[in-house]
């Protein structure tokens, strides 16, 4: 049976480790190790910044034309296809794995009784 390594062996192999530099893309106190697997993860610099942008010029300055300008129309189909490379659907026909039912259309398919 081996010995576990002691701290200082431990910050050194931390140290050596050449994904260590990653760490700050991300927002994370210091000193947390978040193993989460269950949620959306820790929080990007990078996320952040597509938010504000999203946010600010696309959705706050561009409107309705950002469907175009920004990519929103093309990004659809995208998502549909990395979604389809993950799933069962591979082989199937571009984009069929996409939802194209739009909420201004048709904002609630449950019927009150």
């Amino acid at each position: 049976m081996t010995a576990l390594p002691d701290f200082a062996a431990i910050e050194a192999m931390d140290a050596a480790d050449g994904l260590r530099s990653l760490r700050e893309r991300f927002i994370l106190p210091t000193g947390l190790i978040y193993l989460d697997g269950n949620s959306l993860g820790v929080a990007s610099h990078a996320a952040f910044a597509e938010l504000q942008k999203a946010a600010t010029e696309e959705w706050g300055q561009d409107l309705i034309r950002s469907w175009n300008t920004a990519g929103w129309f093309d990004m659809l189909l995208s998502l549909g296809d990395r979604v389809g490379r993950l799933t069962a659907l591979p082989l199937a026909r571009r984009s069929s794995a996409t939802r194209r039912r739009s909420t201004s259309i048709r904002p609630c398919t449950r019927r009150w009784r």
